[in-house]
């Protein structure tokens, strides 16, 4: 900032007024560019994957009413200002366009064209082609989906039919460029039209691309077979949760490294579903369930009176013969007859077993050392709960101690006479550092003195600091010991005679103490 400020001050009055103009210029220059891109037009996505025959139309249209536009060829967007959507979207709307596409399918406005004259038929093909529609709709409205088509077929229901069809769909999407669809997506959009339609389950939702790829299809036959992938992925994760739990389990009881497991798990691939019919006897007493009963009474009786009897023949009938009289005997009879259809006592069982089930577990435990067949055997009862063994499901556990064998070229230790580890000279170590020591601290010093007084300077002279210029800045000097060592290898003599002038010295203080 104070360069700047003396560059300015340099300058002559004309070149300022120079600097001046252009600085105020550039500021009015940036203001009026900041308020022009302030008043920019934010252009808005109004249809997206438009077929060419659509985009071209659609410009046309725009054209023709006076909205401008924008295309972008990469997806086929159509982009117009923000304040002329609604004029864009109404002059397309009142010109079918766009004819192709999500945005083409009619839902529910199919059914405001209905009239009184409409037949049962025609009223039910409509609601069928709008829920279509809709769908569509809801399935373009993802994120990788360009396109979709939904075709459903709902069967009429009818009372002469013990069983009823059920109803399915099939789901065609068209994904945008470099986009695909992942199972999860899939499985969403099979729910999406599973809880749409009434009656339709997810099994019987189809979903597939516009280049012929079977997205999804779970009742299309092998459909287990295309997961594989998933399962062994499944299959690893279970294998490596019981290996994890059984490893921290032997590494609290036997100490860590003392053992090791190996887990093995197979699992079903395939769906299974079993339905059984089973008739079964009544529970408790001899009787069963009545279904119905029928109860039928006959009564008769009679009273005896007298009638004229005679021998069966001409004579009797040409009454040559007197009849004789003859009293009959009263009579009388009853009849009881009771019906009863007892329930057939049946019990139903459905079995659906889904794929990724355990079917079988094996584990392998490797242990160092000796064990009992005691130890073996608890051990073994330990994994086997660690892991829920089934032994109706086939699950097996191995328990096996090995002995650590010695690796090849590895010679054998704790053999012969045992060695002393090597030991370092450690007296003659010290000895030696505290020689180099005390005559390197004796020398720092004695330096030190002689640089603490500096020589006096005359008065008459004066002091050449006011003339000499600052030196620069000097390096961070090295620590003593390093400068001391530095001296003693670059001048070895020097550092000697030092070491001899201190001794002298230091005998001659000792003799004028002792004459005193």
């Amino acid at each position: 900032m104070e360069r700047l400020r003396l560059w300015w001050q340099s300058l002559s009055p004309e070149r300022k007024r120079i600097g001046m103009a252009l600085g105020g210029a550039g500021v009015i220059g940036l203001v009026l560019a900041i308020s022009l891109l302030g008043r920019q037009e934010a252009w808005v996505t109004l249809y997206s994957h438009l077929s060419p025959d659509d985009l071209t139309a659609a410009s046309v249209e725009l054209s023709r009413v006076g909205v401008p536009y924008q295309t972008r060829s990469e997806d086929g967007a159509l982009l117009v200002p923000s304040e002329k959507v609604a004029v864009a979207r109404m002059t397309l709307a009142q010109a079918g366009l766009p004819k192709t596409g999500a945005f083409a399918v009619k839902g529910f406005e199919l059914l405001d064209q209905a009239s009184l004259a409409t037949s049962d038929f025609l009223q039910r093909t409509n609601y069928w082609r709008a829920l279509q529609g809709e769908l569509a709709r809801s399935i373009a409205t993802l994120e990788p989906i360009a396109n979709a088509r939904v075709h459903l077929n709902l069967p009429q229901p009818t009372v002469f039919e013990e069983r009823q069809k059920e109803p399915s769909a099939s789901v065609v999407v068209a994904l945008k460029p470099g986009r695909s669809l992942s199972k999860e997506q899939a499985q969403a959009i099979v729910f999406l039209v599973s809880r749409a339609v009434e009656g339709l389950k997810p099994e019987n939702v189809v979903v597939l691309d516009t280049q012929g790829n079977l997205v999804w299809a779970e009742g299309a036959p092998n459909h287990g077979l295309t997961r594989a992938g998933e399962f062994l992925s499944l299959r690893w994760q279970a294998e490596r949760q019981m290996e994890h739990r059984l490893q921290e389990l032997l590494d609290r009881t036997l100490g860590v490294g003392k053992a090791s497991v190996q887990v093995s798990v197979e699992l079903a691939t395939d769906a299974r579903k079993t339905e059984s019919e089973l008739y079964l006897p009544t529970e408790g007493g001899t009787q069963g369930i009545p279904l119905t009963q029928s109860e039928t009474q006959e009564s008769y009786q009679s009273q005896g009176a007298p009638v004229t009897a005679g021998a069966a023949g001409a004579a009797t009938n040409l009454q040559l013969t007197p009849p004789l009289p003859v009293t009959l005997l009263g009579g009388s009879y009853t009849k009881s007859e009771r019906k009863t259809e007892y329930r057939v006592s049946k019990r139903i069982e459905r079995v659906e077993t889904l794929p990724g089930t355990i079917r079988r577990v094996s584990v392998a435990v490797l242990v160092r050392g000796e064990l009992t067949p005691a130890e073996q055997a608890a051990l073994r009862q330990a994994v086997s709960a660690a892991i829920g063994l089934d032994a109706a499901r086939g699950d097996t556990v191995a328990v096996v101690p090995v002995r650590a064998e010695r690796p090849a070229g590895i010679p054998r230790l704790g053999r012969g006479r045992p060695r002393k580890a090597p030991t370092l000279p450690w007296g003659w170590l010290i000895a030696a550092a505290l020689g180099l020591f005390i005559p390197l601290s004796l020398f720092v010093a004695w330096r030190r003195r002689r640089q603490g007084a500096p020589p006096a300077l005359p008065l008459s002279e004066p002091s050449p600091s006011a003339e000499m210029p600052v030196p620069p800045e000097a390096s961070p000097k090295p620590p003593p010991l390093e400068q001391l060592r530095q001296i003693a290898r670059e001048s070895p003599n020097r550092v000697a005679e030092v070491l001899r002038s201190w001794l002298a010295e230091d005998a001659v203080s000792q003799r004028a103490n002792g004459g005193r």
